[in-house]
């Protein structure tokens, strides 16, 4: 697992340039690598989910700040599960709902406007779950790690993290925490300066004294393949030095003769670009796994 702080002082120390201004530029590259990764597919791991409660006459919901492309929304009403169809185009829409007082548990129709979602009927009933299904996007990573104080307390099989002389109401980004037992944990959210949630159970035995720990502003990208995000910058970095030789080792722009950037994207799109471990695809130019060729057999 790399924090953005490993990620940018990897590039530095790479680059053997530890100056403020490569420091900064190495910054920008590993952002502008992580956003345009993130953009190039519907990836596996950017798959995500965000669950509303419904009021009497609710029409809407605000998608989370992190939405790139919204996949579908449902609405579960004791132990049904309605999926509306999608309406793209607003005048289809503005027909369609010019009587918005209809109102239903059956949700038939959405659409995306904006930072909304909107759908059609107007829910009838309260307490029922809607579903929001999304493609999330990069926010630019820019806060280091973070070590201050200790961790006092975690339980085995817990969620909540103490700490002592710790600011972590601070803390912004999609964030991870380094516990004692030597495992990092995405943090869920941060309830004030001394306490945080973790996504999953803590794995390790229980902690009562202090101990050491770091947080990390981390990328979305899994841990296997975060490389990607400094070995591009490098490659950029002395392809502008004028050293095309040395570049193309870490970045070629070229997936016929990849450098080490585009053989481990490769390796990341035949791993993340399908939901499923059988979307093989055969034909006479040579295999595909998904929508990327591999060697032909």
């Amino acid at each position: 697992m790399y924090t953005f702080q490993d990620l940018y002082e990897q590039f530095t120390k790479i680059t053997s340039d530890t100056s403020s201004n490569n420091i900064d530029f190495g910054k920008a590259l590993v952002n502008q690598t992580h956003e345009l990764i993130c953009d190039s597919y519907n990836w596996t791991f950017l798959y995500k989910n965000k669950v509303f409660t419904t009021t009497v006459g609710q029409s809407q919901v605000i998608l989370p700040n992190d939405t790139r492309i919204v996949q579908g929304v449902s609405v579960t009403s004791g132990e049904t599960t309605y999926y509306p169809d999608e309406i793209s185009s607003p005048i289809r829409w503005g027909k369609i709902v010019q009587n918005y007082s209809t109102k239903s548990d059956k949700m038939d129709l959405y659409t995306v406007r904006g930072n909304v979602v909107k759908f059609y009927p107007a829910i009838a009933t309260a307490g029922l779950t809607i579903n929001l299904e999304y493609v999330a996007a990069p926010a630019v990573m820019e806060q280091d790690d973070y070590s201050t104080g200790n961790v006092s307390a975690i339980t085995q099989g817990g969620v909540d993290v103490i700490g002592s002389g710790t600011g972590w109401a601070s803390l912004t980004g999609n964030l991870s925490i380094f516990l004692p037992d030597g495992l990092w944990y995405k943090v869920s959210s941060i309830t004030s300066n001394t306490q945080l949630v973790l996504e999953t159970p803590y794995q390790g035995a229980t902690i009562s004294t202090n101990q050491d720990y770091r947080i990390g502003e981390t990328p979305l990208i899994p841990g296997s393949y975060q490389d990607l995000l400094w070995l591009r910058p490098v490659g950029i970095y002395y392809l502008m030095k004028g050293q095309e030789a040395r570049a193309k080792i870490y970045f070629s722009n070229d997936m016929r003769a990849p450098g080490l950037f585009e053989s481990l994207l490769r390796k990341m799109r035949q791993r993340y670009s399908s939901p499923t471990s059988n979307n093989i695809l055969k034909e006479s130019t040579g295999r595909y796994w998904g929508s990327v060729p591999v060697d032909a057999t």
